[in-house]
Protein backbone atom coordinates (compact mmCIF):
# COMPACT_ATOMS: atom_id res chain seq x y z
CA UNK A 1 0.00 0.00 0.00
CA UNK A 2 3.01 1.96 -0.21
CA UNK A 3 2.35 2.49 -3.82
CA UNK A 4 -0.28 1.38 -5.03
CA UNK A 5 -4.62 2.17 -4.56
CA UNK A 6 -5.86 -1.37 -4.64
CA UNK A 7 -9.21 -1.82 -3.41
CA UNK A 8 -10.54 -5.28 -2.41
CA UNK A 9 -14.10 -4.26 -4.14
CA UNK A 10 -12.80 -4.21 -7.34
CA UNK A 11 -13.56 -7.23 -9.34
CA UNK A 12 -11.04 -6.78 -11.85
CA UNK A 13 -8.13 -6.05 -8.63
CA UNK A 14 -6.90 -3.15 -10.97
CA UNK A 15 -4.83 -0.28 -9.64
CA UNK A 16 -2.27 2.29 -11.45
CA UNK A 17 1.35 0.91 -11.99
CA UNK A 18 4.67 2.50 -10.83
CA UNK A 19 7.60 3.69 -13.43
CA UNK A 20 10.49 2.21 -11.43
CA UNK A 21 13.74 0.98 -11.82
CA UNK A 22 14.01 -2.18 -9.33
CA UNK A 23 17.48 -4.37 -8.61
CA UNK A 24 16.74 -7.34 -6.18
CA UNK A 25 19.51 -9.36 -4.76
CA UNK A 26 19.30 -13.15 -3.55
CA UNK A 27 21.12 -15.02 -0.53
CA UNK A 28 21.38 -18.75 -0.32
CA UNK A 29 19.34 -19.12 2.93
CA UNK A 30 16.72 -17.38 0.64
CA UNK A 31 16.78 -13.90 2.10
CA UNK A 32 16.48 -11.04 -0.49
CA UNK A 33 17.74 -7.54 -0.57
CA UNK A 34 15.40 -5.03 -2.98
CA UNK A 35 16.77 -1.84 -4.03
CA UNK A 36 14.27 0.45 -5.85
CA UNK A 37 14.02 4.04 -7.55
CA UNK A 38 10.27 5.25 -8.58
CA UNK A 39 8.86 7.97 -10.53
CA UNK A 40 7.37 10.24 -7.83
CA UNK A 41 3.18 9.78 -8.18
CA UNK A 42 0.90 12.26 -8.98
CA UNK A 43 -2.13 11.44 -7.05
CA UNK A 44 -2.23 10.61 -3.31
CA UNK A 45 -1.68 7.34 -2.04
CA UNK A 46 -3.77 5.29 0.59
CA UNK A 47 -2.70 7.37 3.89
CA UNK A 48 -1.04 10.43 1.64
CA UNK A 49 -1.17 13.08 3.24
CA UNK A 50 0.75 15.53 0.93
CA UNK A 51 1.20 15.54 -3.06
CA UNK A 52 4.76 14.54 -4.09
CA UNK A 53 7.21 16.74 -5.80
CA UNK A 54 7.31 15.77 -9.02
CA UNK A 55 10.80 16.81 -9.84
CA UNK A 56 12.35 14.08 -7.42
CA UNK A 57 12.16 10.24 -7.58
CA UNK A 58 11.33 8.57 -4.34
CA UNK A 59 13.81 5.80 -3.32
CA UNK A 60 13.75 2.61 -1.12
CA UNK A 61 14.61 -0.86 -0.31
CA UNK A 62 13.52 -3.87 1.60
CA UNK A 63 15.70 -6.78 3.54
CA UNK A 64 13.19 -9.95 3.42
CA UNK A 65 14.66 -12.97 5.60
CA UNK A 66 13.49 -16.30 6.56
CA UNK A 67 12.87 -16.90 10.01
CA UNK A 68 11.11 -20.22 11.47
CA UNK A 69 7.76 -21.40 9.66
CA UNK A 70 7.42 -17.91 8.27
CA UNK A 71 9.36 -15.07 7.36
CA UNK A 72 10.23 -10.92 8.35
CA UNK A 73 11.11 -7.80 6.36
CA UNK A 74 12.28 -4.28 6.80
CA UNK A 75 11.77 -1.46 4.41
CA UNK A 76 12.32 2.30 4.34
CA UNK A 77 11.32 4.99 1.46
CA UNK A 78 11.96 8.30 0.60
CA UNK A 79 10.41 11.09 -0.99
CA UNK A 80 9.77 14.53 -1.07
CA UNK A 81 6.56 16.04 -0.78
CA UNK A 82 5.23 19.90 -1.52
CA UNK A 83 2.93 21.45 0.76
CA UNK A 84 0.18 23.49 -1.00
CA UNK A 85 0.15 27.11 0.44
CA UNK A 86 -2.96 27.50 3.44
CA UNK A 87 -3.48 23.76 3.35
CA UNK A 88 -4.11 22.89 7.06
CA UNK A 89 -2.82 26.38 7.63
CA UNK A 90 0.78 25.39 6.80
CA UNK A 91 2.98 27.40 4.91
CA UNK A 92 3.64 26.36 1.70
CA UNK A 93 6.95 24.29 1.06
CA UNK A 94 8.02 22.77 -2.02
CA UNK A 95 10.70 20.53 -0.76
CA UNK A 96 9.99 18.39 2.69
CA UNK A 97 11.70 15.35 2.91
CA UNK A 98 9.30 12.10 4.00
CA UNK A 99 10.58 9.28 5.81
CA UNK A 100 8.72 5.62 5.93
CA UNK A 101 10.25 3.08 8.20
CA UNK A 102 8.20 -0.30 7.64
CA UNK A 103 8.07 -4.10 9.69
CA UNK A 104 6.45 -7.40 9.24
CA UNK A 105 6.23 -10.98 9.64
CA UNK A 106 4.15 -13.46 8.32
CA UNK A 107 4.10 -17.28 9.91
CA UNK A 108 2.26 -20.17 8.82
CA UNK A 109 1.69 -22.28 12.01
CA UNK A 110 -1.72 -23.70 11.10
CA UNK A 111 -3.20 -20.44 10.75
CA UNK A 112 -1.48 -18.01 9.23
CA UNK A 113 -0.64 -15.36 11.13
CA UNK A 114 1.16 -11.62 10.41
CA UNK A 115 1.33 -7.69 11.75
CA UNK A 116 2.59 -5.20 9.32
CA UNK A 117 3.90 -1.73 10.91
CA UNK A 118 5.01 1.60 9.48
CA UNK A 119 6.30 4.84 10.64
CA UNK A 120 6.49 7.90 8.59
CA UNK A 121 8.16 10.96 9.48
CA UNK A 122 9.08 14.50 8.13
CA UNK A 123 12.16 16.51 8.38
CA UNK A 124 9.87 19.76 8.85
CA UNK A 125 7.24 20.39 11.55
CA UNK A 126 4.16 19.93 9.67
CA UNK A 127 1.66 20.37 13.36
CA UNK A 128 0.20 17.26 13.91
CA UNK A 129 0.82 15.83 10.27
CA UNK A 130 4.25 15.23 11.21
CA UNK A 131 4.39 12.17 12.57
CA UNK A 132 2.28 8.95 11.58
CA UNK A 133 2.34 5.03 12.75
CA UNK A 134 0.15 2.72 11.40
CA UNK A 135 -0.22 -1.35 13.08
CA UNK A 136 -2.10 -3.84 11.65
CA UNK A 137 -2.23 -7.59 12.87
CA UNK A 138 -4.16 -9.97 11.24
CA UNK A 139 -4.80 -13.98 10.76
CA UNK A 140 -6.27 -16.39 7.84
CA UNK A 141 -7.98 -19.94 8.18
CA UNK A 142 -9.56 -22.47 5.66
CA UNK A 143 -11.71 -24.44 7.61
CA UNK A 144 -12.60 -27.92 6.18
CA UNK A 145 -16.69 -26.97 6.13
CA UNK A 146 -17.75 -28.52 2.80
CA UNK A 147 -15.87 -27.31 -0.08
CA UNK A 148 -13.46 -24.99 2.60
CA UNK A 149 -14.82 -21.57 4.26
CA UNK A 150 -11.86 -19.33 4.44
CA UNK A 151 -11.81 -16.66 7.27
CA UNK A 152 -9.47 -13.77 7.37
CA UNK A 153 -9.77 -10.92 10.12
CA UNK A 154 -7.04 -7.74 10.25
CA UNK A 155 -7.27 -4.96 13.10
CA UNK A 156 -5.30 -1.34 12.63
CA UNK A 157 -4.78 1.10 14.56
CA UNK A 158 -3.43 5.03 13.56
CA UNK A 159 -1.78 7.56 15.25
CA UNK A 160 -0.68 10.85 14.19
CA UNK A 161 0.75 14.16 15.94
CA UNK A 162 3.34 16.22 16.48
CA UNK A 163 5.69 13.95 17.84
CA UNK A 164 6.53 10.89 18.56
CA UNK A 165 5.52 11.23 22.28
CA UNK A 166 2.55 13.36 21.33
CA UNK A 167 0.40 11.48 19.15
CA UNK A 168 -3.39 10.97 19.38
CA UNK A 169 -5.12 7.17 17.88
CA UNK A 170 -6.70 8.95 14.76
CA UNK A 171 -8.03 5.63 13.90
CA UNK A 172 -9.08 1.88 14.64
CA UNK A 173 -10.42 -0.29 12.05
CA UNK A 174 -11.40 -4.16 12.30
CA UNK A 175 -12.01 -6.03 8.87
CA UNK A 176 -13.41 -9.40 8.49
CA UNK A 177 -13.58 -11.59 5.45
CA UNK A 178 -15.55 -14.80 5.14
CA UNK A 179 -15.06 -16.55 1.26
CA UNK A 180 -16.48 -19.49 0.15
CA UNK A 181 -16.71 -21.33 -3.04
CA UNK A 182 -19.94 -22.95 -3.50
CA UNK A 183 -18.13 -25.02 -6.94
CA UNK A 184 -15.20 -24.46 -9.21
CA UNK A 185 -17.45 -21.89 -10.90
CA UNK A 186 -19.45 -19.77 -8.02
CA UNK A 187 -18.35 -18.39 -4.79
CA UNK A 188 -20.13 -16.13 -2.26
CA UNK A 189 -17.57 -13.58 0.08
CA UNK A 190 -18.52 -11.35 2.82
CA UNK A 191 -16.70 -8.35 3.59
CA UNK A 192 -17.12 -6.30 6.62
CA UNK A 193 -15.38 -3.19 8.27
CA UNK A 194 -15.92 -1.65 11.66
CA UNK A 195 -15.00 1.86 12.29
CA UNK A 196 -14.13 2.27 16.47
CA UNK A 197 -13.64 5.77 16.56
CA UNK A 198 -17.12 6.60 14.37
CA UNK A 199 -18.88 3.66 15.78
CA UNK A 200 -19.88 2.88 11.84
CA UNK A 201 -19.86 -0.58 10.25
CA UNK A 202 -19.35 -1.19 6.67
CA UNK A 203 -20.90 -4.56 5.31
CA UNK A 204 -20.37 -6.02 1.70
CA UNK A 205 -21.85 -9.38 0.22
CA UNK A 206 -20.49 -10.35 -3.21
CA UNK A 207 -21.77 -13.19 -5.23
CA UNK A 208 -19.34 -14.33 -8.64
CA UNK A 209 -20.17 -16.56 -11.39
CA UNK A 210 -17.28 -17.16 -13.90
CA UNK A 211 -18.33 -18.08 -17.30
CA UNK A 212 -16.59 -18.86 -20.76
CA UNK A 213 -15.41 -15.47 -21.44
CA UNK A 214 -15.89 -13.60 -18.26
CA UNK A 215 -17.59 -13.32 -14.94
CA UNK A 216 -20.93 -11.89 -13.42
CA UNK A 217 -20.36 -10.60 -10.18
CA UNK A 218 -23.67 -8.94 -7.78
CA UNK A 219 -22.90 -7.00 -4.88
CA UNK A 220 -25.01 -5.83 -2.16
CA UNK A 221 -23.68 -3.12 0.94
CA UNK A 222 -25.38 -1.42 3.83
CA UNK A 223 -23.09 1.45 4.77
CA UNK A 224 -22.76 4.42 6.49
CA UNK A 225 -24.54 7.42 4.29
CA UNK A 226 -20.85 9.64 4.47
CA UNK A 227 -18.27 6.64 4.55
CA UNK A 228 -14.69 7.67 6.24
CA UNK A 229 -12.46 4.61 5.20
CA UNK A 230 -8.58 6.20 5.30
CA UNK A 231 -7.66 6.63 2.00
CA UNK A 232 -10.75 5.27 -0.10
CA UNK A 233 -12.43 8.08 -1.88
CA UNK A 234 -13.74 5.75 -4.36
CA UNK A 235 -15.86 4.29 -1.15
CA UNK A 236 -18.18 7.53 -1.55
CA UNK A 237 -19.77 5.12 -4.02
CA UNK A 238 -21.14 2.52 -1.50
CA UNK A 239 -22.66 5.02 0.84
CA UNK A 240 -26.13 4.16 2.55
CA UNK A 241 -28.06 0.68 0.96
CA UNK A 242 -27.43 -0.22 -2.68
CA UNK A 243 -26.50 -2.98 -5.45
CA UNK A 244 -24.38 -3.41 -8.01
CA UNK A 245 -24.64 -5.77 -11.38
CA UNK A 246 -21.35 -6.17 -13.24
CA UNK A 247 -20.97 -8.18 -16.32
CA UNK A 248 -16.88 -9.04 -17.02
CA UNK A 249 -16.20 -9.91 -20.65
CA UNK A 250 -12.65 -11.19 -21.25
CA UNK A 251 -11.50 -10.79 -24.61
Amino acid sequence: MWFDRMNPLDPLGLTEGVWSALGQLYFRNDASLWLWINLPSKKLRVWDIFPSNTNFPEAGGRLQWPVPKGEMGLAANLRVVRIPENQIQLPGQENALHYKIGMDGRWDVGPGLWYECSFTGSDRNLGPYSQLALLTLGSDYTFGLGNGLNLTAEHMWAAMGSSITEMDETAAFSALSLSYPINFFNQLRLLSYYDWKHRKPYTFLQYENKLSRGKLQLMAWANPENPVLPGREDMMLFGGLGMQIMYIIHY
